[in-house]
């Protein structure tokens, strides 16, 4: 699926991708696509959506589906994820948010976002990400791209600092 590739795309961008053993939560998760490229390459995934998950994903024995909502979804205390995906469609600002409170938590260590555009010139979602108040200070390493399989999207990838180096 296109949503497939558009994940196996920020692997590159990142210059890393999901390793066995792993842990990854996938917010707005249906139909699957990003779950099902973590579990093939042997993470066990969270997939929380309150939509089905489809094809390869649903029934996968390495995706475990929490039919809940994304916005509200909380990583049991004490336990975080090596990875959060995001691919929901919803405001900017909301989804924005969303992954400040995931870096300010440490629930994760590492991330695949995608932002849609929406209403908001791509420049004024640019500002806000990268704004003092935004997503680049949380993170060691961040990058923001238009990838060739996105839409009226922008994927942030990135890996958070240690809570002793904020």
């Amino acid at each position: 699926s296109r949503s497939y590739l558009k994940v196996e795309e920020a692997y590159r961008i990142l210059e890393r991708g999901v390793e066995a053993g792993e842990t990854v939560v996938d917010l707005g998760a249906a139909p699957g696509g990003w779950s099902y490229s973590a579990a093939k390459r042997g993470a066990r995934v969270v997939a929380v959506d309150n939509g089905p998950l489809k094809k390869g994903a649903a029934n996968h024995p390495q995706i475990q589906h929490r039919r809940t909502d994304a916005f509200t979804f909380r990583p049991a205390e004490n336990r975080g994820f090596d990875w959060l995906f995001c691919d929901t469609l919803e405001e900017p600002s909301r989804v924005i948010d969303l992954l400040k409170a995931w870096l300010a938590n440490h629930w994760c260590q590492r991330f695949v976002v995608n932002i849609k555009f929406g209403h908001l010139p791509p420049i004024q979602i640019l500002q806000r990400v990268f704004s003092r108040n935004g997503i680049a200070p949380y993170c060691e390493r961040f990058r923001c791209r238009h990838l060739y399989h996105d839409r009226d999207e922008l994927t942030l990838v990135g890996t958070i600092k240690d809570p002793v180096d904020k």
